[in-house]
Parts: structure tokens; C-alpha cells; sequence
């Protein structure tokens, strides 16, 4: 569900858009063209220039961003919690806890409608949390506080209701690839637990220390979360 185009300065002022279970048909004047049509479930979107600004032109394609980014303030916001715990002596792995709720007045959320936004809704969805000073000339300067991984949501009566935790408490698929003998050192483990669990290199941080620290005994099979436990405890 959801489309933004940069075409840059060769943009279409109409165009179609097929994918496998629809085509839809826009009149544009922007470079940049959003939409929130819902595309449904394909493998191929196919962009059939008809007119094009300025007459004949190639098109091109600058940047595309399948799905839609959705932003909400103070006036929408009824009520936020975020709580965080972390043990000195990783006793626990640290967690971190998001409760949001906020007014849906427009029903983009309404559960009773099949293009809804509740029906692309998804666990491990990024929610990015940000508080904003408002500086002395009269502009804001944000802060990124955290980014938190949808749990759980439901919508009733005009408020939509969101919880999301941190990405390690969500890390419950089992790792086996150290289930063997075979020396290595934590780092190396904990690395391999981390690509295993589907995260990219730039989305954690592993200490320098753990190349110290070196393994020969099997770990045992468990849950990627589990196994970083057993390194934090070792």
C-alpha cells in the first residue's frame, strides 16, 4: 500500500501504474508523486508514461519508496510510554518497552475496511520515536530517542493502540550454527548470531573486548536472544 516516485525534473503529467491485481491512472504536476493506493500483493509494478512535462522526454526514475511512512505529533498523540531496562552486570539483556496511543479521526485504520492501514500493519516494523525542542527563533530541533519494533496493535472507536519493544526482545527464532565444537571467540559468536538473526552490520555493536574472550564447547540451540545471554553471562 502506498507509492512515492522522484522522477526529477522529466516527470509524467500522466501516466498508469500496473501491477498483478490492478492498474490505476494518475494526472500528476509534481516531480516527486505520492499516492496511498494499495497495490495489493504483486511481484511487478510497471509505470506506462502517457504525456510527459514539457513534451516528448525520457522518463527516469530517481529514487521509488514502496509503502508509506506515517507521522504523528503532539495533536494526534493521546498518550506515549517508553521504559527501559539494563543490568549492570548483564545479568539480563537490555529491554526497552513502547506503548502509543493515538486518536484515528479519519478511520484510516478502521478494521472493517479492506485497504485499511491496519491490514499492512506487521511485526518487526520500524517505529522511530523523537522528541522535539522548540528552539528560540521558533524552530524545532529532534532528537532521536529510540528505534522500536512493532508488537502488537488494534484499533477501536477512532484510536489506534501500538506496542513495540526493542529489537533484541524480539529475537526468537533458534540459532544452530554454533551448536559444534570448534574454537572461535565471542565476538566472532555474537556476530554470527546477529547475521543469522537477519540484522546488517550497521544495525548493532559488539564490544572489541569479546575477541578476548575464546570458545571451544558447543552453544547450544536456542533462541538468538538465549545464546546472546550465554555470551553476556561468559
Amino acid at each position: 500500500k502506498g507509492l512515492t516516485i522522484d522522477f526529477g525534473f522529466a516527470y509524467p503529467t500522466e501516466f498508469e501504474i500496473e501491477s498483478a491485481n490492478n492498474t490505476f491512472s494518475y494526472l500528476n504536476d509534481k516531480q516527486i508523486f505520492t499516492t496511498e493506493d494499495t497495490f495489493g500483493d504483486t511481484d511487478y509494478l510497471i509505470i506506462r508514461p502517457i504525456k510527459m512535462v514539457g513534451g516528448l522526454q525520457k522518463l527516469r526514475i530517481k529514487s521509488i519508496l514502496m509503502g508509506i511512512g506515517l507521522a504523528y505529533s503532539n495533536v494526534q498523540i493521546q498518550k506515549i510510554s517508553l521504559s527501559d531496562f539494563t543490568s549492570a552486570i548483564s545479568e539480563e539483556l537490555p529491554s526497552a518497552k513502547l506503548s502509543v496511543n493515538f486518536y484515528d479521526e479519519e478511520e484510516r485504520f478502521n478494521v472493517d475496511d479492506e485497504s485499511s492501514f491496519i491490514g499492512f500493519l506487521e511485526t518487526m516494523q520500524k517505529i522511530n520515536l523523537s522528541f522535539g525542542v522548540t528552539l528560540e527563533d521558533e524552530t524545532v530541533e529532534w532528537n532521536h530517542i529510540a528505534t522500536m519494533y512493532l508488537k502488537s496493535w488494534k484499533s477501536q472507536k477512532g484510536t489506534v493502540s501500538l506496542s513495540a519493544t526493542d529489537r533484541l526482545s524480539q529475537m526468537n527464532d533458534t540459532y544452530s550454527l554454533g551448536n559444534k565444537i570448534y574454537k572461535r571467540t565471542a565476538y566472532q559468536e555474537a556476530e554470527s548470531i546477529f547475521l543469522d538473526a537477519g540484522l546488517e552490520p550497521d544495525e548493532y555493536y559488539i564490544d572489541e573486548y569479546l575477541n578476548d574472550v575464546e570458545l571451544n564447547n558447543p552453544m547450544p540451540k536456542g533462541t538468538h536472544k538465549s545464546c546472546l545471554q550465554l555470551l553476556a553471562n561468559a
